[in-house]
């Protein structure tokens, strides 16, 4: 039996032939003849490479589901009466609830894998569980404000969803790094990120002194008024009235939108 299973993975390896004989392995074993063709099934499925595969298809169609959702199908918990996938009272749209469903799956798989590992520090020192425990942190929140028919919440709920759903995009990458030519890249390409990271850190530095100076000048008109006589001389000097919100956070995305984008090029002055 064990010999068959190997047969089936060595399948979709066009070396099969090589490794079989290194592993002193009949490549046509007459033994294989009586296994009924339901337990070939059953091996089949059970056969590593077909569990991947199967999983980054699952995966793949939780991404199109889930996007799908936040573009075209995301509405507000209906309790007027309304109509959602063409259902009265439904009170949230057939593919919602199927998402839903897909992400309640994968949290069961996760605390199954939490409760089975017999170290929390190897289970935490894996980057992909930590991205799993942000997703689904994410999620939780999304989920719970997504019940409450306020304005504010329900927007709320689909900024977590939607930060939720850029941390699946980055988990497929994990299911990529198990191919032959995408994982070593991924990997030099994570290895190139944190020698990139003391460099970005040395521009930020330009950058922060450059727009703060550069905003600082830009905003002075804005917040003092010079008034001269006919004849040049200054006759006052009025300071605008903002002593209540003189900093806030539409400052702070200015002054970066401001130096960013002169990094990329941008000529205007604002």
């Amino acid at each position: 039996m064990d010999n068959y299973i190997l047969l089936l993975l060595f399948k979709f390896n066009p070396n099969s032939r090589i490794r079989s004989k290194n592993l002193n392995i009949d490549p046509n074993p007459t033994n294989t003849n009586n296994v009924r063709w339901f337990e070939k099934v059953i091996y089949f499925y059970k056969a590593p490479i077909v569990r991947f595969y199967y999983n980054l298809i699952f995966f793949l169609i939780f991404l199109d589901i889930f996007s799908y959702v936040l573009l075209v199908d995301y509405f507000p918990l209906n309790t007027y009466r309304g109509h959602y996938s063409g259902i009265k009272d439904l009170p949230i749209p057939i593919t919602e609830i199927c998402l839903h469903i897909c992400v309640w799956g994968i949290i069961i798989e996760e605390f199954h894998q939490f409760f089975l590992i017999h170290s929390y520090v190897e289970y935490l020192a894996d980057m992909s569980n930590i991205l799993d425990i942000i997703a689904i942190v994410l999620y939780l929140i999304g989920f719970i404000t997504r019940f409450i028919v306020i304005e504010e919440i329900f927007m709320t709920s689909k900024i977590f969803f939607g930060l939720d759903l850029i941390f699946w995009y980055i988990r497929i990458l994990h299911l990529f790094s198990a191919y032959e030519r995408l994982g070593p890249k991924l990997i030099m390409i994570f290895k190139t990120m944190k020698d990139l990271l003391f460099f970005v850190c040395f521009i930020l530095i330009f950058l922060l002194g450059f727009s703060i100076t550069s905003w600082s000048l830009i905003i002075t008109s804005s917040q003092i008024t010079w008034i001269y006589g006919d004849n040049g001389t200054l006759l006052n000097i009025t300071i605008a009235d903002n002593n209540t919100d003189k900093w806030n956070w539409k400052l702070l995305r200015d002054l970066t939108n401001y130096g960013v984008w002169k990094v990329f090029g941008q000529v205007e002055l604002i």
